[in-house]
């Protein structure tokens, strides 16, 4: 993380609209594997990532040096907080383990939600046990530090045709995504405070 911070301190190392953000979002590469033997690489269109404060929740900002992995990339069968949708399904659809056959102009969409509670100590770790999703409304004992919640959307533009589909890292049912923080650390308090905290 420091060293994305260092990379974009001019602010020009980065491709986020807010020029101030460093930070690093991954997801695996989409591919069409109708031939298993020839998968071809999906190029992404764009990803957009929200910041959220939940309902009834007061959020820190990520602190400087942070890390998370969301989604359970061995999963066989559809999570609760990672799956599939097309780029104009209506609000609310539930998400699927598999990309959805969309129409030809729209993109299929990879979606992916963080854990926005931290044990508030431990910056990662190799089994994320440095952050847990909220019961309900608040935070758990263990994870006592509510974050921003974290969504990432990633847009891969289809064709319209059916197609068998797979991740690099293997089924699209395993979907997860990756963040580092590489904020400037005052850019990011600010947009926390006046954003997700607003003074009512």
């Amino acid at each position: 993380p420091a060293s994305l911070v260092e990379a974009n301190a001019a602010r020009d190392a980065t491709t986020c609209s807010r020029s101030r953000d460093g930070s690093a979002y991954w997801v695996p590469a989409l591919q069409i594997a109708d031939d298993p033997a020839n998968p071809v690489t999906v190029e992404p269109d764009e990803i957009r990532v929200r910041y959220v404060a939940p309902r009834g929740q007061r959020v820190r900002p990520f602190p400087a040096g942070f890390t998370a992995i969301a989604g359970d990339k061995d999963a066989t069968e559809l999570q609760a907080n990672a799956g599939w949708r097309c780029e104009y399904d209506r609000p609310r659809t539930p998400l699927q383990a598999t990309p959805p056959q969309c129409e030809a102009d729209e993109a299929i969409v990879g979606v992916v939600r963080f854990p926005n509670c931290w044990d508030g100590t431990n910056l990662t770790s190799a089994t994320q046990d440095h952050i847990a999703f909220r019961k309900g409304r608040v935070c758990p004992g263990t994870h006592p530090r509510a974050l921003p919640e974290m969504v990432q959307e990633v847009f891969w533009m289809g064709d319209g045709a059916p197609h068998a589909y797979q991740l690099s890292s293997g089924s699209t049912a395993g979907l997860h995504a990756d963040f580092m923080n590489g904020w400037d650390q005052r850019a990011l308090n600010r947009q926390v405070r006046r954003w997700l905290n607003p003074r009512r």
